[in-house]
């Protein structure tokens, strides 16, 4: 799997923050996305139009090529003003055009419509995805400007007008270059101190319920009826008289402290957190200014962090990608490079990683020409720490088989390994076998592992399970006893060693495939060869499961006596 092109390349998407953000202009905002998306999704004619539904207005703003005003009117009778978007923006595709109605604060609506696309197909989940943070980046773009707007208007009344105006565009201008939230929290909190020359200020912020005080000058802690109180409002409030107008649970903080001003930080109509200010210095009452700044400055806050946390989730999501391909080559890099074979006997081995890469693990390994070893494996855990750790069992095996030793000092060196260097949590299931090819013997050792199934040909066909042995290895660090199992393979017999993701991968009722359907499958194949054998059976669990995305890594072995 190239996870190179799962993703949109990064640098394009903060690139292009920085140009939005570092914009007040609606025009070269609008201009930048049209071009980005023609860029990125492959149409070849872009355009962007504002609808003022007052005046019932379509103003052209950007446009590469002409489009017919009957189809944005057409699209628009789609959509009434008081129609609930998915979140901020309405998107309306297929595989030649797209049209996106994004929703702004003043009533206003941006209408972006982009067709010839190149590409005759729908989107693919990463062009969506990339769709997703450019409309959202966009959004939060427009407001800000539409934001600077206001404020510019209100610069030309009064000279302080024009001091808090400036704070705004330079908390803007840095944010855009900051992304983290302790970042963006040191340049707000000395520019409200400051600014509004206040006694104390306080600012919390809800992500997924949990709640985090990013500054809090006051006393004491904010109680969590207070915080409740604030994540309910959608409307700047300001505090004339606590003992009659607010809930009593709040009363006494609110008087203690000198609260005088609660605005909610609003995202996407939700209120994400609030600013909680206090008297100011001198005692004079907030003006209808400051009241204009602490709003425009709660808006650029939300939308500083809102943009923080995206881009924080896609570095995440590249970094598990790189964990993911790491862990992907780590776990290729074990498995045998090449199979051998035999006169009288048939083997073959594949594993099949999923999205998310686990520990399985299979070997074929002939130290000498009378002997065969063959294990299967699965660790706890997933990624790199389970692929670095059968990184080492696969080490200690293929040493300790070449040394001759019986398979229960083996199976205990590996076991020690493993105690001595994973924590409590970290164990591996694991069946090792060994095979003489003169008698044909084998011995094998089943420490937790799921019990290969042994098919036995003749009149009627036969099953057993090889299920001797113990407990997963890992489990404590003393020489454990284990039975050794001890067969006598003939002629037709048939061994399949497999991982639990073949017998636990679910159809669309959410029912396993099982043992039993795996024994109808080998009494049904036997006749097949052992590669043939496991290709096909990989192919009936995918079926089975309705070829969805595999949950769980499928490793199969199967062995064939001639």
């Amino acid at each position: 799997m190239n996870f190179a092109t799962l993703f949109i390349n990064l640098d394009s998407l903060v690139e292009l923050s920085n140009k939005l953000n570092s914009s007040r202009n609606v025009e070269f905002i609008l201009n930048s996305v049209v071009l980005s998306l023609m860029g990125k999704l492959g149409f070849l004619r872009g355009g962007a139009f504002i609808v003022n539904y007052e005046t019932k207005s379509i103003n052209e703003v950007v446009s590469k090529g002409r489009f017919d005003r009957t189809i944005l009117e057409q699209f628009l009778q789609g959509i009434s003003k008081e129609e609930n978007f998915d979140n901020i923006y309405y998107i309306s595709k297929s595989q030649n055009d797209l049209k996106i109605a994004i929703r702004i604060s003043d009533g206003s609506l941006v209408i972006l419509v982009f067709d010839s696309r190149v590409r005759k197909s729908d989107l693919n989940p990463e062009e969506n995805h990339y769709l997703s943070l450019v409309l959202n980046m966009t959004a939060n773009a427009l407001e800000i400007a539409k934001s600077y707007d206001i404020l510019q208007k209100t610069n030309l009344e009064l000279s302080k007008r024009n001091q808090l105006l400036t704070t705004i565009f330079e908390l803007s201008r840095d944010f855009s270059h900051l992304l983290s939230k302790g970042e963006i929290v040191n340049h707000i909190k000395f520019r409200i101190l400051g600014q509004l020359m206040v006694t104390k200020f306080a600012l919390f912020y809800s992500e997924n319920d949990k709640i985090e005080e990013l500054v809090n000058y006051f006393d004491n802690s904010l109680p969590n009826k207070l915080i409740e109180y604030c994540l309910s409002l959608n409307r700047l409030l300001v505090l004339r008289n606590a003992e009659q107008d607010y809930p009593n649970e709040i009363i006494e903080f609110l008087k203690e402290n000198g609260v005088q001003i609660i605005s909610p930080l609003t995202y996407h109509n939700q209120t994400r957190g609030a600013m909680l200010l206090g008297r100011k210095y001198i005692d004079k009452p907030f003006t209808d200014e400051d009241i204009n700044f602490i709003q425009a400055l709660g808006n650029t806050v939300i939308l500083a962090i809102e943009n923080s946390r995206l881009f924080q989730e896609e570095i995440n999501k590249k970094q598990i990608e790189k964990e993911l391909q790491l862990a992907l080559e780590i776990q290729k890099n074990l498995l045998p490079k090449e199979i051998p074979s035999f006169n009288k006997i048939d083997i073959w081995g594949v594993s099949y990683p999923a999205k998310i890469v686990g520990g399985d693990y299979f070997d074929i390994i002939l130290p000498d020409e009378n002997h065969l070893y063959f294990a299967i494996a699965d660790v706890s855990g997933k990624s790199i720490p389970a692929s670095l750790l059968m990184a080492n069992v696969q080490s200690a095996l293929r040493l300790l088989v070449r040394l001759n030793l019986p398979l229960l000092e083996i199976i205990n060196q590996i076991n020690s390994i493993i105690y001595h260097n994973t924590t409590a949590e970290k164990f591996i299931t694991f069946f090792l076998g060994k095979l003489n090819l003169e008698t044909f013997c084998l011995e094998y050792i089943n420490a937790g592992h799921n019990p290969p199934i042994m098919l036995t040909e003749g009149t009627i066909q036969k099953t057993k399970f090889l299920s001797e042995g113990g407990l997963f290895l890992g489990f404590q660090d003393s020489p454990l006893e284990y039975e050794v199992g001890k067969e006598y393979l003939k002629k037709g017999d048939f061994i399949l060693l497999y991982t639990d993701g073949v017998v636990e991968c679910t159809n669309f009722e959410g029912k396993e495939f099982g043992v039993e359907r795996l024994i109808d499958f080998l009494k049904s194949n036997s006749n097949l060869k052992a590669k043939i054998f496991c290709e096909s059976l990989f192919k009936h669990i995918c079926k089975y499961c309705d070829n969805v995305e595999l949950s769980d890594d499928v490793s199969i072995v199967a062995l064939k006596v001639k």
